[in-house]
C-alpha cells in the first residue's frame, strides 16, 4: 500500500528517485526498492515526515491538488495552508488500512501499470513499452511522448490521426496547444504527411475548434483530411494517434467523459499494426473534406464564395461581431475615400442588391456578438468589409458608426422577415467567422496570422453541421432574438451616453 501511494506522489509531482533521496538523504536504489515494495517501512520511518512536506511544497497546480483530493477522499478539500497538507499527506502515507478500495482506483494504478510495463516517469514523458494512462495529465504525457517520438525520428514517415470524442484535453491549456501546434509544423517542415479524420460526432463548434488549429497546417498539401460518414451517436468514442510500425497512442471516452477513460501508450509492433488497420477501416467509409485557401485574397477563393453566395438556400452565419450586410453607405462612401478605390462603392452596391433580393427567397440567420464600449473607443472595432472586397487594409469603425450601423440592423429586421439575428457571448467563435448553407456549402475563415480559409462542400457533413446550427438556433428562438435586439439597443445607448457626456 504505502508502496503504491508513493508511486503516486512521485509521478504526481515528477519526482525522480534521484530527486527524492538527495531531500531526505537516502540513496536512491533505496527509493527505488520502497516504490516498487521489495523494501518495507521501517518500524519508525522519520523520514517520512520530511517526505511529506517535500511532496506537500511541490503539489501547486490546481489539477494536482484536485487528483490528490479526489485520492486522499477529503470532504473539505485539499487544504490550503502548507502544514496541514504535509500532515494530511503524512498520515496517508503511513497508514495502514484493510481498504483495499484505493487500489481499484485509476490514479493508483500508475505504479502497478508502470511497473508492470516499465515506464519510467509517466509524468517525466519517458514512455516505454505499453503504459496504461487515465488521468489527463497522464494522456496529455502520453501525447507528449507520442509526438516527441517523431521529431526524434531520423527520417519523415506519416501520422495517422482520427478522433470522434471532445479533444479539451489536447487543448486545455496553451502550453499543450502551443507544444502540439509547434510540433506539427516541426514534422511539416521536415516532410511529414499526416492523414486525420474527422467524423459525424464532431459536433459543429468541435470540429470548427480544431479544424481552426489544423487550417494553417492543411494548406502546406501534406495534410490530407477526409470526413467519416458512417460513424454516428456511439456512446464509446475513439481517439488514435499512430505512427505506423513504431508507436501508437489510442483514447477512448463516453460522451464528454474522458478523465479515468483508459487509454493506451504502446510501442509494440502487432499493436501499432492492428490499431492501424483500425484507421484504415474508418478511412474506407471517408471523402475528402473540402479546399482550404492559403488567402482570402486569391482569386480563386472569390470565385468560389461568390459561388457560394449566390445559391439560394437558407444561410445561418457569424462573423467576428456584426455583418457588412447593413452598413449605412454614407460609411463605406467614406472608407472609398479612405482607401482611393471608387469601386468599393460599386461593389458594396452589388452586394446589398443582392442580399435584398436574397431575402425575399431565403432565410439569414445572423448570430451577434457585440463589442464592448471601450473597445469602440480604443479603436479596435473592425468592419467586416473582407466578406466583400478583397483588400488586406483594415477598417476600423467609430463610436458613432458603430451605433448607426445597429440602428440599420435593427431597421434591417423590421424590413425583411426571413432576417433573423440571434445574441451570442462575444468569446463565442471570436476568432473566425463561419457561414453553413443549407445542402450548399461550410466555409470557416481564421483571423490572425495565418488567415486560412476552409471550404466544405461534402454534402453528408454539409447536412449534419446545418443540422447542429438549426437546431442550435431554434433552440434560442425567440428568446435570442429578443436578446440581441436589447443588446443593440442598450449598446446604442450606452455609445450615445459617452458621446454626449463629452468624456470621449
Amino acid at each position: 500500500m504505502f508502496a503504491d501511494r508513493l508511486n503516486f506522489l512521485m509521478s504526481l509531482t515528477h519526482t525522480s528517485n534521484n530527486a527524492l533521496a538527495g531531500k531526505l538523504n537516502l540513496t536512491a536504489s533505496y527509493i527505488s526498492r520502497l516504490r516498487n515494495g521489495r523494501r518495507n517501512l521501517p518500524k519508525k520511518p522519520e523520514f517520512v515526515t520530511t517526505m511529506a512536506a517535500f511532496f506537500a511544497k511541490n503539489i501547486t497546480s490546481d489539477e494536482q491538488k484536485n487528483t490528490l483530493e479526489r485520492m486522499l477522499r477529503v470532504p473539505s478539500g485539499y487544504p490550503a495552508d502548507m502544514a496541514q497538507a504535509s500532515e494530511l499527506i503524512f498520515s496517508w502515507l503511513i497508514t495502514e488500512t484493510d481498504d483495499d478500495s484505493l487500489s481499484d482506483d485509476y490514479v493508483s494504478r500508475i505504479g502497478k501499470y508502470n511497473a508492470a510495463y516499465g515506464s519510467k516517469s509517466i509524468y517525466g514523458y519517458e514512455l516505454e513499452g505499453n503504459t496504461f494512462l487515465y488521468t489527463l495529465s497522464e494522456k496529455k504525457a502520453g501525447l507528449t511522448e507520442f509526438m516527441k517520438t517523431a521529431l526524434n525520428a531520423e527520417k519523415p514517415g506519416t501520422m495517422l490521426l482520427f478522433s470522434d470524442e471532445v479533444s479539451d484535453w489536447v487543448y486545455s491549456d496553451s502550453v499543450s496547444n502551443e507544444f502540439v501546434n509547434t510540433s506539427i509544423a516541426t514534422l511539416i517542415d521536415r516532410g511529414w504527411k499526416i492523414k486525420l479524420i474527422y467524423s459525424l460526432n464532431n459536433n459543429y463548434y468541435e470540429f470548427t475548434r480544431r479544424l481552426y488549429n489544423i487550417i494553417p497546417f492543411v494548406a502546406t498539401g501534406q495534410v490530407e483530411r477526409f470526413f467519416c460518414t458512417r460513424i454516428y451517436q456511439t456512446i464509446t468514442r475513439r481517439g488514435l494517434f499512430i505512427i505506423p510500425g513504431i508507436v501508437s497512442l489510442s483514447v477512448n471516452s463516453v460522451e464528454s467523459t474522458v478523465e479515468g477513460m483508459p487509454a493506451v501508450f504502446t510501442r509494440d509492433k502487432a499493436a501499432v499494426k492492428a490499431l492501424e488497420n483500425e484507421f484504415n477501416a474508418f478511412l474506407d467509409f471517408c471523402e475528402p473534406l473540402g479546399t482550404v485557401f492559403s488567402s482570402p485574397f486569391y482569386q480563386n477563393y472569390w470565385t468560389s464564395i461568390h459561388n457560394f453566395a449566390a445559391n439560394p438556400a437558407n444561410l445561418i452565419m457569424h462573423t467576428r461581431s456584426v455583418s457588412a450586410f447593413f452598413v449605412p453607405r454614407r460609411q463605406v462612401e467614406t472608407i472609398s475615400v479612405q482607401a482611393n478605390n471608387p469601386k468599393f462603392i460599386e461593389i458594396f452596391d452589388k452586394s446589398r442588391r443582392s442580399i435584398e433580393q436574397y431575402l425575399k427567397h431565403s432565410t439569414v440567420c445572423e448570430f451577434i456578438s457585440l463589442p464592448t464600449c471601450d473597445e469602440l473607443f480604443e479603436g479596435k472595432v473592425p468592419y467586416t468589409f473582407d466578406d466583400l472586397v478583397a483588400d488586406e487594409y483594415q477598417y476600423y469603425y467609430t463610436p458613432a458608426d458603430f451605433a448607426e450601423h445597429l440602428r440599420a440592423i435593427i431597421e434591417a429586421k423590421k424590413n425583411h422577415a426571413k432576417y433573423y439575428n440571434v445574441y451570442i457571448a462575444p468569446s463565442y467563435m471570436k476568432d473566425f467567422t463561419f457561414l453553413v448553407k443549407e445542402n450548399c456549402g461550410y466555409y470557416i475563415r481564421g483571423y490572425g496570422p495565418s488567415g486560412k480559409v476552409f471550404y466544405v462542400t461534402e454534402k453528408t457533413m454539409v447536412s449534419h453541421f446545418w443540422g447542429n446550427f438549426f437546431g442550435f438556433v431554434s433552440r434560442l428562438q425567440p428568446f435570442g432574438q429578443d436578446l440581441a435586439v436589447y443588446e443593440m439597443e442598450r449598446l446604442i445607448g450606452e455609445i450615445e451616453a459617452r458621446l454626449g457626456s463629452g468624456n470621449d
